[in-house]
């Protein structure tokens, strides 16, 4: 009963396409940004998981991830039922 619903998406090297549509680039694993896409399909129902994996991060990278990581971290605090924004 449970199955891909698609087949595991992985890319990397700078070209990267996030698109629902997107398949696997060709190109070697590089060292520096990987992205893996995995559908699973079970009883009808649908679930993507999608991980963005950073090797040895530039910096930059690192903060953006972080101020991201912190808007993520108060709006989901601000989820609360019954509670309107």
């Amino acid at each position: 009963m449970i199955d891909f619903a698609y087949s595991p998406i992985v890319q990397s090297g700078g070209t990267y396409d996030l698109k629902p549509q997107a398949e696997s680039n060709n190109d070697v694993l590089k060292y520096d940004t990987i992205i893996l896409s995995v559908g699973i399909s079970y009883a009808s129902y649908n679930s993507n998981i999608i991980r963005t994996l950073f090797i040895d991060p530039a910096p930059e990278q690192k903060e953006n991830y972080n101020k991201i990581n912190d808007i993520m971290n108060f709006i989901t605090s601000e989820l609360k039922p019954e509670k309107s924004i």
